[in-house]
């Protein structure tokens, strides 16, 4: 049965690590995006915790990731540096290039019924650009 989870079975315990589909191939090298997520959850206070989404945007470049942040206070100089600040702290973390940054209000990114981040959604609704604030 295939259920599209990603896991490992550890001394007979199964650990469920993220969802195909969401799995980051950049230059044929399969990033998961939670790490980098994380990462980025952690550069300000002003980033909300578990707002934050890396996806690669079909029919974009696909060599890079897109990020989407949600922000707690919506400083147009503020979220300038935090964004060069994203740019700079993937690239030493992860070697990743980040294409572009889409910085939110909050409750931007869609969840889930079980409170998961749905990236699926997510990038249907990045085309209407309701309740984004700045693109970098």
């Amino acid at each position: 049965c295939d259920t599209g989870d990603l896991g490992f079975i550890l001394k007979g315990e199964l650990f469920i690590t993220g969802r195909l589909k969401e799995i980051l191939i950049i230059h044929g090298i399969n990033y998961n995006p939670e790490p980098i997520e994380h990462v980025i959850e952690g550069i300000s206070p002003n980033i909300r915790a578990g707002g934050v989404v890396a996806i690669q945007v079909q029919g974009e470049d696909l060599d890079s990731i897109t990020i989407v942040a949600e922000f707690k206070t919506p400083e147009i100089d503020d979220l300038r540096t935090l964004c060069q600040r994203i740019r700079e702290e993937v690239l030493k973390q992860f070697t990743l290039d980040v294409r572009k940054i889409y910085c939110v209000k909050p409750k931007f990114i869609p969840k889930t019924t079980s409170g998961k981040l749905s990236r699926v959604k997510l990038q249907d609704d990045l085309e209407s650009k309701d309740g984004i604030i700045f693109i970098s």
